[in-house]
């Protein structure tokens, strides 16, 4: 296969490519900004059992 050739069917693998994964990441992209939503929420969740984690592992090393 001429380098000219191969050029062309590389170019056109990675438009389709492009493409198909533009569709694909437009389905992802909705559960994703659904998450996002969700977490904006919540956040506060997250910190407290994050710090009550933190306190936890803390008071269980003891005064040594």
């Amino acid at each position: 296969m001429k380098p000219a050739k191969r050029r062309s069917w590389v170019s056109f693998v990675v438009v389709i490519g492009l493409i198909g994964l533009s569709l694909l990441v437009r389905r992802v992209s909705y559960q994703f900004e659904f998450a996002l939503l969700e977490l904006r929420y919540f956040w506060w969740l997250f910190l407290i059992l994050a710090v009550g984690g933190w306190l936890a592992l803390m008071a269980g090393r003891g005064s040594d």
